[in-house]
């Protein structure tokens, strides 16, 4: 990662990430910047690796700052870093085109080594989320129990169909 661009507009948290960023990567050029409409203006032509975006900035959301930068730069990795971890915003952040979801909660440690792992390909998943999506699919599967298999009453209506019957 060389290039990296930080949209937050909290100071402590934008001086926190810029640390977090140089212990991650020591040689990036990294760029912080704190408004929506500071992003439009002259940050959606320049191309970065990657993004560290909050979700709730002062003049808009951070939805449409990773819509934004997934449409101006499709090869950006879009990761959000925020304090709201609930299923709306994640699945809203994930569908606009977000590659990773880290919620500020986290440790600095943690989110170093979570960086550090983006070129291997692994997503940047804050642990909780991680455990909200598998329950999340847990509740929503189909039920496993069911191994394919007909019952004999289904077979035995199987076969009258198969005769011509109603």
């Amino acid at each position: 990662m060389k290039k990296i661009l930080i949209l937050e507009d909290q100071p402590e948290a934008m001086e926190r990430l810029q640390g977090v960023i140089a212990s991650a990567f020591p040689d990036a050029v990294c760029k912080g910047i704190t408004t929506l409409s500071q992003l439009k203006s002259t940050h959606l032509t320049a191309s970065y690796d990657l993004a560290l975006i909050d979700l709730n900035l002062p003049d808009g959301s951070g939805i449409e700052a990773l819509r934004l930068l997934d449409e101006a730069s499709p090869e950006t990795l879009l990761i959000v870093i925020t304090v709201m971890g609930d299923d709306a915003h994640i699945v809203a952040a994930l569908s606009a085109g977000a590659q990773g979801y880290l919620l500020k909660e986290q440790g600095d440690r943690q989110l170093v080594r979570q960086l550090r792992e983006l070129p291997d390909g692994l997503p940047a998943l804050s642990p909780s989320v991680v455990r909200r999506m598998m329950n999340h699919f847990q509740r929503t599967a189909p039920n496993t129990a069911d191994d394919g298999q007909l019952t004999e009453r289904e077979k035995e209506i199987l076969t009258w169909v198969a005769r011509g019957m109603r």
